[in-house]
């Protein structure tokens, strides 16, 4: 028997993260099925797919934002918000991924924006039921390609797991920093790589002429100012190599 009380050691942000991996998780299942078997492909199939995506993004930013501050306010569904209150709370790029489910507002100032936001429709409510409020039909237009869905479910499994470990392995006032240098075949000098990669992504491209370093910085007050600098002191640091 699976009983709920197996969380409850956990803390409220790793609860937060548990969930958004079961919903990824369970979004991706579906999706390959859809597009392994044409007769799966159906619009109420596809808005499943989105509804348990979109609530995975959702749970994985409310989990990060309260592992920040225990006290923030996230108990609503808008994953633009939260986004803005990531991004507020970690300006630093080692914590940037392409989240989905945002919205674009170019051009809009920050009071424009919110204003547009309250009669946005959330993609929780959006992809769960097939009519709004009385019957009527929703104001929309929405395409879904399995295939092409599958690649940004991935994607977000690689982002969840690199951005989950970053925030649980350091501790008040660490940063956990880290990138991938890349041999040249023909010089054998190493340079530091210009793009991300996961562990997979570096060992299937480069093999053996990938190697991962890692450090820690110390932000000493926790002055958030020393993050958006993280990157260029990284290089500066006793650095821990991994591989060759």
């Amino acid at each position: 028997m699976i009983v709920d009380s197996e969380l409850r050691h956990l803390s409220v942000p790793e609860r937060f993260f548990a969930y958004a991996w079961a919903y990824r998780n369970a979004a991706a299942a579906q999706c390959l099925e859809m597009a392994s078997d044409h007769e799966a492909c159906t619009w109420p199939n596809a808005t499943v797919v989105l509804l348990l995506a979109a609530h995975a993004v959702e749970l994985f930013l409310k989990g990060a934002i309260l592992h920040h501050d225990p006290t923030a306010d996230v108990w609503h569904h808008r994953i633009d918000a939260l986004s803005r209150e990531y991004l507020r709370r970690f300006p630093n790029s080692a914590f940037s991924w392409s989240v989905p489910f945002k919205s674009e507002y170019l051009g809009m100032t920050e009071a424009e924006i919110q204003e547009a936001e309250k009669t946005m429709l959330v993609p929780s409510i959006l992809y769960r039921y097939p009519v709004s409020k009385g019957g009527e039909e929703w104001k929309t237009a929405i395409g879904f390609v399995p295939i092409e869905f599958v690649r940004i479910l991935d994607q977000l499994k690689d982002d969840f797991d690199r951005l989950k470990a970053l925030l649980l392995q350091r501790r008040p006032g660490e940063l956990h920093l880290w990138f991938w240098e890349l041999r040249d075949p023909t010089s054998g000098n190493w340079r530091k790589a210009t793009y991300r990669m996961t562990e997979q992504d570096a060992r299937t491209r480069h093999g053996d002429n990938a190697r991962k370093i890692e450090g820690t910085l110390e932000v000493r007050g926790g002055d958030p100012r020393g993050l958006s600098t993280a990157a260029s002191i990284m290089e500066n640091l006793p650095p821990r190599r991994i591989g060759n």
